[in-house]
């Protein structure tokens, strides 16, 4: 799992963060799991490896605006979204719009 998700080892002491620790590890791997399913259905074999690096390549750039003393407008801009990020966002049902304002 770990070669997989690119962890690296982490030590706790106590059983409680030893368990947390342990589910999130299983969560993330059957996360990974789904996600190259949904790619391979879709005939996109990508390792895990290249599909986190291409990812990690996305940049998003927040900008916010004062409207009055409470108010606020917040923009969100993805930039340089590479295809293969659109190709994986369709694939696995994420509906993904870079160009979308939240206020």
């Amino acid at each position: 799992m770990k070669s997989d998700l690119g962890l690296r080892p982490i030590y706790h002491q106590d059983d409680d963060r030893i368990e947390g620790q342990m589910f999130i590890t299983i969560m993330a791997y059957h996360t990974a799991h789904l996600v190259r399913t949904l790619l391979k259905q879709n005939h996109i074999h990508y390792s895990w490896k290249t599909i986190r690096t291409n990812l990690n390549r996305v940049r998003r750039i927040t900008t916010k605006l004062p409207k009055t003393k409470q108010r606020y407008l917040l923009t969100h801009i993805d930039e340089d979204i590479p295809g293969f990020v659109e190709d994986i966002m369709d694939c696995i049902w994420l509906n993904y719009d870079p160009r979308r304002l939240y206020v």
